[in-house]
């Protein structure tokens, strides 16, 4: 109830949860969910989304996988950093890119039928595809 409750004030404060998890309330009424952990001697500050998006038993989840991943001495934002960075290779990557790309010259409507049959009809098959791999017709 704190978390739903949380009012903005004139500075931003913090709501803390446990081990290393809290709430940033901003003086303009956004509430964060951030994660302290570290790692190396140092500290370092994981965002793990907005609260309503993300409700606080989501973000207990979110912190235990980053809790897992400094147990086995893998920083988290570098981890979430190399799935980003590897989501854009594969071919669901850069058709979203594309995508945002097309958004500035083509009209909703359009955008919203290119996505749904990306969606439905490319991304099952080759999403998770990397471009840079290819398949021969003797390999299917």
């Amino acid at each position: 109830m704190q978390v739903h409750n949380a009012k903005a004030r004139e500075r931003a404060y913090k709501l803390f949860d446990e081990r290393g998890l809290f709430l940033l309330v901003t003086p303009a009424g956004g509430r964060l969910w951030r994660f302290r952990y570290r790692i190396g001697n140092r500290e370092k500050l994981l965002s793990l989304g907005i609260y309503p998006d993300v409700p606080p038993k989501r973000a207990r989840e979110k912190r235990d996988e980053a809790r897992r991943l400094v147990a086995d001495e893998i920083d988290p934002s570098v981890e979430r950093n190399a799935r980003c960075e590897a989501m854009l290779v594969t071919f669901e990557g850069v058709a979203q890119e594309w995508l945002e790309l097309q958004s500035q010259s083509l009209s909703q409507e359009s955008l919203s039928i290119l996505g749904a049959r990306l969606n439905s009809g490319l991304y099952p098959y080759l999403g998770s595809r990397p471009i840079g791999s290819r398949r021969r017709e003797s390999e299917q």
